[in-house]
């Protein structure tokens, strides 16, 4: 039985599902706002570029999500073909069509900056590249979907997680913690060094890197593997239940303004991984139910945002680029933008991912995990 007032971690964590919508729609604002108001006044341009570290969110919410479903469940083992089939069948359909959506709109870049034969075939080996997920390794593929990178670096961390997570899910909550830390305040520096020497552009290079952002993937599974058992309950319950929500998300909120003033907002967005204990504390709040903003966070249309938010994440850039193509972006049209992207993003879900999801499972022998909570991760 898990502990009164605590969601269950074997269990769909709502207030988590629900965080993803605003997550995702912190990347659409990021991308559209100041195309649709290019007016928006400067003071408040760093707080749209930040949308970027929603990214991170996603990194870290991924990794504790399969930790708690794969890991907790089992003891610390993960049968591979189960957990392939599920993440393919997770991403890879949404991913794909979102992808043949945005093509017609790669030509309209491609051919007028290099010819028809040679815009062709650079537009050929973007898709194709895309399609195989190595936009993050290789940063000339973008151009079709960009946000889309984020997915290569999800495959990437897939591909790892069932060598990772059973060695992190070994080691002790104490430990654990110790592993946080390191493995935090060691990438971050490395990051950080990585950027500040080296002469060639390291925004292209090293921005959109898989190996980059492991550290938050990593710290997911870790900060999962700290909250196991009863003693982080304990721990919350000594400022009360009703108060662990409000005292984390007010500490979130701090060190949010305090580490993206400045000079960090000026890194070009490397260090995004700075966020990684704002996410934490915001994570381990959310994860318990009986909380006055975790049952606002439940609400079933919230739960259904965040659901379709995956859809949302990869929908909204060609749609914006589709408005463009059709001379839509006007301040008054922006709601249209937003409605329209949102009611895709929650349609797809309905009669796309969830149908292609199970025809790919079966066709897998896999039995879909009902009542858990399936990430999808960075969207």
């Amino acid at each position: 039985m898990p502990r009164r007032g605590v969601t269950s971690l074997g269990n769909k964590i709502n207030a988590l599902t629900s965080l993803r919508f605003f997550a995702a729609f912190y990347v659409v604002m990021r991308h559209a706002l100041t195309r649709y108001f290019p007016g928006v006044p400067q003071e408040f341009i760093p707080a749209v570029i930040m949308g970027q570290t929603s990214v991170t969110f996603f990194y870290m919410l991924s990794g504790y999500i399969l930790a708690v479903v794969y890991l907790r469940r089992s003891g610390g083992a993960v049968e591979w073909k189960p957990f392939y089939a599920a993440r393919f069948a997770r991403i890879y359909p949404l991913f794909t069509a979102t992808i043949f959506f945005a093509l017609p709109l790669l030509p309209w870049l491609r051919i007028p900056n290099y010819g028809a034969v040679r815009g062709s075939l650079l537009s050929l080996a973007t898709l194709t590249g895309n399609l195989l997920m190595l936009k993050g390794w290789v940063p000339y593929l973008r151009g079709l979907d960009d946000p889309n990178w984020s997915l290569s670096v999800e495959a990437f961390f897939y591909l790892l997680f069932p060598v990772l997570g059973p060695f992190i899910w070994r080691q002790s909550r104490q430990r654990a913690l110790v592993l946080f830390l390191a493995f935090y305040f060691f990438w971050e520096a490395i990051v950080f060094w990585v950027y500040s020497h080296f002469t060639f552009n390291p925004y292209e290079f090293i921005k959109w890197n898989p190996i980059v952002y492991l550290n938050e993937f990593i710290c997911g599974i870790i900060l999962a593997r700290i909250l196991e058992g009863h003693g982080a309950g304990d721990w919350v319950a000594r400022f009360g239940k009703k108060a662990s929500m409000p005292i984390f998300a007010l500490a979130s909120v701090a060190f949010f303004v305090i580490v993206y003033r400045g000079v960090f907002v000026e890194a070009g967005g490397v260090m995004d991984g700075l966020s990684i204990p704002i996410f934490a504390l915001i994570i381990w709040s959310c994860s318990y139910s009986d909380t006055f903003l975790s049952r606002i966070l439940s609400v079933r249309w919230l739960v259904v945002l965040g659901e379709a938010s995956y859809g949302l994440y990869l929908i909204h850039l060609p749609v914006y680029e589709y408005f463009a193509r059709l001379n839509l972006i006007r301040p008054y049209l922006f709601p249209l933008y937003l409605a329209t992207t949102i009611g895709l993003s929650v349609l797809s879900f309905y009669f796309f991912e969830i149908p292609a999801r199970r025809v790919i499972l079966h066709r897998f022998g896999v039995r879909p995990r009902e009542g858990v909570q399936e990430s999808s991760a960075a969207q």
